[in-house]
């Protein structure tokens, strides 16, 4: 079965919950390309307490965007232990969790900005990742996009994220 996706809207609705209660929790933590914004490595390093340029040599790389030319930074994950998140902990839990990055925060959503190429305007939508090996599909309350925004603390992460300069 292939991964599906759902365009939102705010106001739409989604069943979701990850915890230790489910049986695939933090495997999604594993090999994966994971960009981080300005923002999330931001809030990282001071998590951490490290001044950026250790953070950016300890736990990322970089490389040019090939379309864009612009610097993407991405999490460097543990390639010896099965390309695992460096912020998961022995006991499968994540040691920044409360500064997450804003990918991790956001999931199982991906935000989506667009702009007009004709009147310039800015549109945000979400888009429900439905991949075949979560099962935190299965658990929790239904609720909306909106809701899952106000739980997870993502506003602050949009805000920030969303007030970088949209290239067209």
């Amino acid at each position: 079965m292939a991964d599906q996706t759902t365009l939102l809207l705010l106001d739409d609705s989604f069943r979701f919950s990850c915890s230790e209660a489910v049986l695939c929790f933090n495997k999604c933590c594993l090999d994966l390309n994971q960009f981080l914004t300005p923002y999330d490595i931001l809030r990282l390093k001071n998590r951490l307490g490290i001044p950026s340029d250790l953070f950016l040599k300890k736990y990322t790389s970089a490389h040019t965007g090939p379309g864009s030319g612009l610097p993407i930074i991405s999490l460097k994950f543990d390639y010896a232990l099965q390309y695992k998140c460096p912020f998961v902990t022995p006991s499968g839990c994540c040691s920044v969790y409360e500064d997450r990055p804003s990918s991790c925060r956001t999931y199982p959503l991906a935000r989506i900005l667009t702009r007009s190429r004709e009147t310039g305007n800015i549109a945000e939508q979400y888009m429900l990742l439905k991949e075949p090996r979560c099962l935190g599909f299965n658990y929790g309350q239904t609720q909306t996009v909106r809701e899952w925004i106000e739980s997870q603390g993502i506003a602050v992460y949009n805000e920030m994220n969303g007030s970088v300069k949209l290239i067209v």
